[in-house]
């Protein structure tokens, strides 16, 4: 139940697609109702505007089932629109869906979840799924980008929390298919923590983004310190070695000038078994893992900031702007400035 007045003012009203999804919604069952309705739509507009009608648009506009993190922000908040159609879809990003008054039915790798008010189930990168709110249900999704977690939030959270393994194995390993749900229930503590983050969509000041970091970083910490015991995981996380929370960790905090050898005697162990180890876990090897890091720092420094290559080749660990930029291509199949050009065009026709 929302109780900050200022939320429920801006959340409550109808916007424009919604509205128009709610007419589609409600006539599509019924042959007379939808030929007044398709008849009395431009589907030029509906192109323009990305409307899409599933079996009656789909040769205009097909809705994309990815979606990239080329949003500036590090952490974005969005409602989620009530009556659009349910796609499956996966992003590159976390995703924490909330649910604030109502419910929602999300379907996650084909396992159905009817979330109740006050659920929060938060998905990890590449996690198909497809969320229907067909009522005046409240839900606000926020979008983390990996870096936030990877660098900023993940040596806080201690590895030995449910958390923290879901964020490394989301991170890391090859399990695509985590999520992990709990429930506020009348916890107004987190509640108001909740509230306070969602409304810093009201803001855009110099002080919005670290805002947002903070009241996200208390809000998982108030979930670990009240509702610890009932975060449920998805059966799919699961870790083999009780030590590799923290060795990809350590892997992600010196991430710039971290080999394999500084790494096994960290942890005492021989370089090769440190390197199986990895690789059993992860599926991917110390040196990818350490590049998958690098590309995703920089991509993010190329979309929310203006610095130089020479800068951004220096922030993630690489002697000249020459060495970033082959690397670069390699993995993202576009050279850093190509990248930063696109995303920024995609931003700007948002």
């Amino acid at each position: 139940m929302i109780c900050n007045e200022e939320l429920a003012r801006y959340l409550r009203p109808y916007n424009e697609a919604e509205l128009f999804y709610k007419r589609f919604y409600e006539a599509k069952n019924k042959p007379e109702e939808i030929r007044r309705f398709l008849s009395g739509i431009d589907l030029e507009y509906c192109k323009k505007r990305v409307f899409f009608l599933p079996g009656y648009t789909d040769n205009l506009f097909v809705p994309s089932n990815i979606f990239y993190d080329a949003f500036p922000e590090e952490i974005q908040i969005t409602r989620h629109n009530r009556y659009n159609p349910p796609f499956y879809h996966m992003h590159t990003f976390f995703e924490m869906i909330c649910v604030l008054e109502g419910h929602c039915t999300n379907q996650v790798e084909g396992r159905l979840y009817n979330m109740k008010e006050g659920d929060i189930m938060i998905l990890a990168p590449g996690v198909s799924h497809s969320l229907s709110v067909f009522d005046d249900s409240q839900i606000v999704n926020v979008l983390i980008k990996k870096v936030v977690l990877g660098e900023k939030f993940f040596s806080i959270l201690s590895a030995g929390d449910n958390l923290a393994t879901f964020f490394t194995q989301a991170l890391y390993t090859a399990h695509p298919h985590d999520s992990l749900l709990v429930n506020m229930g009348d916890d107004r503590q987190l509640w108001t923590l909740l509230e306070n983050l969602i409304l810093e969509i009201l803001f855009a000041d110099d002080y919005t983004e670290s805002m947002k970091q903070a009241l996200l970083l208390a809000l998982l910490n108030g979930i670990l310190r009240n509702h610890k015991n009932q975060i449920t995981l998805s059966e799919t996380t699961k870790i083999t070695n009780e030590n590799m929370s923290n060795i990809l960790q350590f892997i992600q905090n010196h991430f710039k000038t971290v080999t394999l050898q500084e790494t096994a005697d960290q942890f005492n162990y021989s370089t090769p078994y440190l390197s199986k180890l990895i690789s059993l876990t992860t599926a991917r090897s110390f040196s990818e893992i350490v590049r998958e890091i690098k590309i995703d720092k920089a991509r993010n420094l190329l979309v929310s900031t203006k610095l130089s290559m020479e800068e951004i080749a220096e922030q993630i660990g690489y002697e000249n702007a020459e060495s970033f930029t082959r690397l670069f291509k390699r993995y993202m199949h576009l050279t850093p400035s190509e990248y930063r050009k696109h995303y920024r065009n995609r931003i700007g026709e948002l």
